[in-house]
């Protein structure tokens, strides 16, 4: 790393774990020496879902999606059949949570100073990835192995990093249960009517970043 990614990746660690600082100079250099630049074009995947990983990620600048392909299913009697066995039925849009690019829902966006892909650093199992995480915009990103976290990080910082992944999955699932019932009220609706642009609208204003505020307001 050179000396301004070493400053630069100090200040993202002492943002993010308040016990860096009290580290050792020696253990924090060490600490530093283990993350990798990373140079991410729009559309590149930092972490694809099926794929197994065992990097995170510390974003420096850019956006990225965080998405998967497991859409929300809607569970509703099939007309057809005059039955009650459940039906799957997608969300058609190009708007608001589906992405026209990658067929997958959109659980939220990653921006600088943010993880991604933390809780591949503490998972006792190397197993495929749940979701996937593409960047929207050219990302700079500093990238750490599960090995090395494991060996370098302090006892704190691991503890911390097992609550931040505590508290994002807390958020996904609450994520996913707005995508669903959004889903569910407006597969009900034709999309040539008025009111489904503007249901549309307003579900989106629902934690449309997985930003550190909405993580706090769980």
């Amino acid at each position: 790393s050179t000396w301004e990614d070493f400053i630069e990746l100090s200040n993202l660690l002492n943002k993010i774990f308040p016990s860096f600082q009290e580290a050792s100079n020696s253990q924090q250099g060490k600490i530093i020496d283990c993350f990798k630049k990373k140079d991410f074009l729009a559309g590149q995947y930092l972490i694809k879902e099926g794929e197994v990983g065992n990097a995170a990620y510390l974003i420096k600048e850019g956006n990225c999606s965080f998405i998967s392909s497991r859409n929300p299913l809607i569970d509703l009697p099939d007309p057809k059949k005059n039955s009650r066995k459940p039906t799957d039925i997608m969300l058609r849009t190009k708007r608001g949570f589906l992405s026209s690019a990658t067929n997958s829902f959109q659980f939220g966006i990653l921006e600088s100073n943010q993880w991604a892909g933390e809780d591949k650093l503490i998972k006792e199992q190397e197993d495929p990835s749940g979701y996937s995480i593409m960047a929207k915009t050219k990302v700079i990103a500093y990238a750490i192995t599960k090995q090395d976290a494991s060996k370098k990080f302090t006892l704190e910082m691991m503890q911390s990093l097992k609550n931040m992944v505590e508290q994002r999955y807390k958020w996904i699932l609450q994520r996913a249960r707005c995508l669903s019932l959004t889903s569910a009220k407006m597969a009900k609706m034709d999309p040539s009517k008025v009111g489904y642009d503007e249901s549309l609208a307003q579900a989106v204003k629902k934690f449309p970043k997985a930003s550190n505020l909405s993580l706090i307001h769980i």
